[in-house]
């Protein structure tokens, strides 16, 4: 509502400075500086700060715009992606103990991990839903209920804006409830079949960013003034191997901060985020953005309804008559 700005001569820092949120920022600044003095590049280094604390300021201009003009700006926020990512490390990792019945125990491992991850990163509206969303999941998994993600995801809205209603305004909860609303709804129904499993494979993650795309591309317009046109084949070719990238610096950041160097892991952590960007970089000059896009408020509102009404008869397989609905929109 009010804005005030305060040079560092006119304020004085005073006690009280061992809360937990100072706590916390110190520990992160110490994970910031580890993986600084890891033997990554400078630009693999700031993009595992990016992955691991949730801090961007680290980030060039270049790889923002990279990432951005070729439509792979969402891994740059933590998020459902990251949160996926983390769960499959973790099971990875207790898939030795299920002779013990980790199976049933699920939510009392991963799920303080996967809070424990979005409270030092910062709680950004995205990992705060992907987090919520997850509780519900395995929750409902290990009581044996049954699990809707659309609720879920209502849930994870409804807990958000209870505890914090200016999220309403933030763009990543407004992108993130989008994508995700997308994702469920019509990602299904983009899905093709065929005779070779190779094929419904590849087409997998092309229906899923389309599905996520269409519901956001109102709200990247109207804020950005720009959209992505390679998006559905950047977020495939590129997409794989991010998971193989984070589990590369976080085996390199953690010999790190042991004085354990491999030279050879390093190396491939840096020439695997070389090709990401080289293939970012390659993507966004072939299939270049479209930029100088401008539409009012009123008309992303009514795009929002359009592509929402259109989804949810798409996937309810409502009266094919109220398709006039969005039609009218």
């Amino acid at each position: 509502i009010y804005r005030c700005y305060v040079t560092p001569q006119q304020c004085m820092l005073v006690d009280h400075n061992d809360n937990f949120k100072t706590l916390l920022s110190r520990f992160r600044h110490t994970v910031t500086q580890a993986i600084i003095r890891s033997s990554l590049s400078e630009d693999a280094a700031y993009l595992a700060i990016t992955f691991f604390t949730g801090n961007r300021s680290y980030l060039s201009d270049i790889d923002r715009e990279r990432f951005s003009m070729s439509g792979l700006a969402h891994i740059l926020a933590v998020s459902g992606l990251h949160i996926g990512i983390i769960i499959a490390i973790v099971s990875v990792i207790l898939r030795p103990f299920r002779r013990y019945n980790f199976r049933g125990k699920r939510f009392a491992t991963i799920i303080p991990i996967i809070w424990m991850y979005v409270i030092f990163t910062g709680m950004s509206a995205s990992a705060v839903r992907a987090a919520i969303m997850a509780t519900f999941y395995f929750g409902a998994k290990d009581m044996h209920l049954k699990h809707s993600s659309i609720n879920s995801l209502a849930a994870a809205a409804f807990f958000i804006l209870l505890f914090s209603p200016n999220s309403l305004y933030d763009v990543g909860f407004q992108l993130s409830i989008l994508s995700v609303t997308g994702i469920l709804l019509l990602s299904r129904r983009l899905q093709i079949h065929t005779k070779y499993s190779w094929l419904n494979k590849l087409w997998t993650p092309i229906s899923i960013t389309c599905a996520a795309q269409l519901f956001t591309a109102p709200l990247i317009i109207y804020y950005f003034h720009s959209f992505p046109t390679g998006f559905f084949i950047s977020n495939v070719i590129v997409l794989p191997l991010l998971p193989i990238l984070i589990c590369l610096m976080l085996v390199v950041v953690l010999l790190a901060a042991f004085s354990v160097q491999s030279w050879i892991l390093t190396d491939a952590t840096d020439g695997l985020y070389n090709l990401i960007a080289d293939l970012c970089q390659y993507l966004s000059n072939i299939i270049p953005p479209i930029d100088d896009l401008y539409i009012d408020s009123l008309t992303v509102l009514l795009l929002i309804l359009t592509v929402l009404s259109f989804g949810i008869i798409i996937s309810a397989r409502i009266n094919k008559k109220l398709f006039i609905i969005p039609a009218n929109l």
